[in-house]
């Protein structure tokens, strides 16, 4: 294959997939407005419990981990104690620390922890997507340039 296929296959790909983590990405955000919208009420709770997974890996790698806070809080009464349904690779979290929780009141397992910072998943995926998107279009340029000097 000469220069000039493979280029214009790179870009092709680049873009393709750029798009697909562009769509995930606002995929994530508009379910994670949804459910801010839908967990509308406050209340306070505290981190019980740290689960530590570990992720598999290839073999002879380092073994890898994810850290799942689990939290406990009051709803009318009703003790609740849920994990999050996410997972960091690093534990954003200590045991005994007090959290605001923002729940659903027709749901009260679901629910959202204001003190979570940092870009999360869908922040990712938009600069994942923006990097691709960006690194074919330079490609794109050089694929130019290129044909431009074999002419």
């Amino acid at each position: 294959m000469n220069e000039i296929v493979v280029l214009i296959l790179i870009t092709a790909m680049m873009g393709i997939i750029g798009v697909i983590f562009g769509v995930a990405a606002i995929v994530m955000m508009v379910s994670n407005r949804k459910q801010k919208k839908r967990c509308n009420r406050e209340t306070k709770g505290t981190v019980v419990e740290i689960q530590k997974c570990q992720m598999t890996g290839a073999i002879g790698e380092a073994p890898m981990y994810t850290w799942y806070p689990v939290f406990q809080y009051e709803v009318n009464g009703k003790e609740m104690k849920e994990r999050a349904g996410y997972g960091s690779p690093k534990n954003k979290f200590y045991i005994g620390q007090n959290v605001t929780v923002c729940y659903n009141p027709e749901r009260y397992n679901e629910f959202w922890i204001k003190e979570e910072k940092g870009l999360g998943l869908p922040g990712i995926f938009l600069i994942i997507s923006v990097g691709l998107l960006f690194a074919g279009l330079c490609t794109r340029v050089a694929f130019l340039l290129i044909k431009e000097g074999i002419s």
